[in-house]
């Protein structure tokens, strides 16, 4: 993909985050699959419960890009969001010794290989909405470079590997529509940026 489609998905997401944070929630995880250069999707996770069905949800969002024959794909994930629901240690502003500050996480990946983007921040609480839900803001630090091959959750790595084992060899928008439909059925998220458009 290009500089700008990059820059204009991952401004998009964190923009997003910050209007979830707004509202008392984070960016759930979401996957952006990619073919020939050109966003083909966007899937975000259906609803979860915390443990093995959250990185059930997570490796799920796979079926989509593979159905999509994505030759590139982005997924991002809130760090404390992802652990805190897969019952991982959280980072030292939970008043634990270990774990970095949070981060919007993105990896940038295609079957060769992977990177990983990360954009750190820490939260600020706001005035609480009048029905009692928190609200509160992002105060973004400097991004890590991008890190190839890092270390990335197993849900993750699960879902790359998913990815590029069935993908579809040549796209085929009635397999893409029949498997979008599905997912939205189950409870994900999906938009499809042309022709069909699926709401939750």
């Amino acid at each position: 993909m290009s500089a700008n489609t990059w820059n204009a998905l991952v401004n998009t997401m964190l923009e997003a985050h910050e209007a979830a944070m707004h509202e008392g929630g984070v960016l759930r995880p979401v996957l952006m699959p990619l073919l020939r250069g050109q966003l083909a999707a966007l899937v975000w996770v259906r609803p979860v419960e915390p443990g093995p069905d959250a990185a059930e949800g997570v490796v799920e969002l796979a079926r989509l890009a593979a159905a999509a024959s994505a030759d590139e794909v982005i997924l991002a994930w809130e760090s404390d969001d992802l652990g805190r629901t897969l019952g991982e240690p959280l980072g030292p502003h939970e008043g634990l010794p270990q774990g970095p500050p949070p981060s919007l996480n993105f990896v940038r990946a295609d079957s060769e290989g992977y990177e990983l983007h990360q954009f750190p921040y820490t939260p600020h609480e706001l005035e609480p909405h009048e029905d009692g839900r928190p609200c509160r803001e992002a105060e973004w630090h400097e991004a890590v470079p991008a890190r190839p091959g890092a270390a990335l959750p197993a849900p993750v790595v699960r879902t790359l590997e998913r990815i590029w084992a069935e993908r579809l060899p040549a796209p085929d928008d009635g397999v893409l529509t029949e498997t979008a439909h599905e997912m939205a059925a189950e409870g994900f998220t999906v938009r499809l940026t042309d022709p069909v458009e699926v709401a939750e």
